[in-house]
């Protein structure tokens, strides 16, 4: 979308959107994944289910844990 276009939110009966991110940490430890910002959704980390966010409330950070 260009700079003044509107977005829109999917309908009934149409399809989501799924994206996908990619980081580095360098010392890995707990994390919280902070959602202000996104509207609804769910969030996955290395094939775990994290929780599903929604920017209503009341979850707005989801708890990552350290690998091991």
């Amino acid at each position: 979308m260009g700079p003044g276009a509107a977005s829109r939110s999917p309908g009934p009966g149409s399809a989501g959107h799924v994206l996908q991110r990619s980081f580095t940490l360098e010392r890995p430890a707990d994390t919280y994944i902070d959602m202000t910002g996104y509207r609804k959704g769910v969030v996955w980390v290395n094939g775990h289910n994290l929780g599903r966010y929604w920017d209503i409330g009341p979850q707005r950070r989801l708890y990552c844990p350290p690998p091991g």
